[in-house]
């Protein structure tokens, strides 16, 4: 990973096992295409900042794939995350934080979920408030959907199924349409090569991923919109490429938007099971099936 000396602006190339004490800019830290200045008074002797627009060379393929897929490691092993609120003004009220497009990015739900601390700035870069003040996290669960203890606890936050963690990025939205699968590689500890341009079968892959690694039978928990979703699931057919929804991997995020309350079942012995090019297959003396 790259990190830049806070003091020097030096950019510096570091392996993942090397122990540093750095901190991490939010991915959404430019204003009106601009770079917004950033002045940290560290009190903590944190010498190093990592900020993705500045330390990945995404002109290379394989250096863009390895990153994205370390991110959530490298958030996780920060010490600070400085969440930066471009457009919530200096003296806004506190219902203004959760307005905030922060919330509703694809790539800025791994930055709530997996640094231990994180700092909300205004757009003059006045603190806000902390991950962990009481009222900050009663409202990001309120705004997420992701319940509070998850956010306390970042091994709850991974014991949960992955329908759950599907609704939590459902109403995220990303840049490129491949990001939607990308930005979650880390909530579901899946590595896998980055193909721009595959539209959404690369959420299709994430699935697949998952289906080969875990036994949580969630991932088929999404249900078909309702009629209010009828207009953008036409507008997203023509535009994301999405996967047909007669497939039983779900055509998009969003599809898990109903499943915040999904729990798997305990103690209960699931049969193995894999994704056949003719649907679902159960196992031996088990028919295939599909959605």
């Amino acid at each position: 990973m790259r990190l830049i000396n806070i003091r020097t602006l030096e950019l510096k190339s570091y392996s993942d096992d090397a122990i540093l004490r750095y901190i991490t800019l939010s991915h959404r830290w430019l204003r009106d295409e601009d770079e917004v200045t950033f002045e940290e008074n560290q009190k903590d002797a944190v010498e190093w900042v990592w900020v993705d627009t500045c330390c990945i060379d995404k002109r290379s393929s394989s250096e863009l794939s390895e990153s994205i897929n370390s991110i959530a490691r490298w958030y996780q092993d920060a010490r600070l995350c400085v969440a930066y609120l471009a457009d919530v003004p200096k003296g806004a009220p506190q219902s203004k934080i959760w307005e905030s497009e922060w919330f509703t990015r694809g790539w800025c739900l791994q930055e709530l979920l997996f640094p231990e601390n994180i700092v909300f700035c205004d757009a003059e870069w006045r603190i806000l408030g902390r991950k962990k003040d009481a009222w900050i996290i009663k409202g990001l669960s309120r705004r997420t959907g992701v319940e509070e203890e998850c956010l306390w606890d970042r091994e709850e936050m991974l014991e949960q199924c992955v329908a759950k963690k599907m609704s939590w990025a459902s109403r995220r939205v990303t840049k490129r349409v491949e990001d939607l699968a990308y930005c979650l590689l880390g909530l579901f500890n899946i590595q896998m090569p980055l193909l721009y341009g595959e539209g959404m079968n690369a959420f299709a892959r994430l699935q697949e991923e998952i289906v080969r690694q875990t036994d949580d039978e969630s991932v088929f928990a999404w249900t078909l919109p309702n009629r209010d979703m009828e207009d953008w699931t036409k507008r997203a057919l023509l535009d994301s490429k999405m996967i047909p929804c007669h497939s039983i991997l779900a055509p998009h995020p969003r599809y898990f938007e109903t499943c915040g309350r999904v729990h798997l079942a305990g103690n209960m012995r699931r049969p193995p099971y894999r994704i056949t090019n003719k649907g679902l297959d159960w196992g031996p003396g088990k028919s295939s099936w599909s959605n």
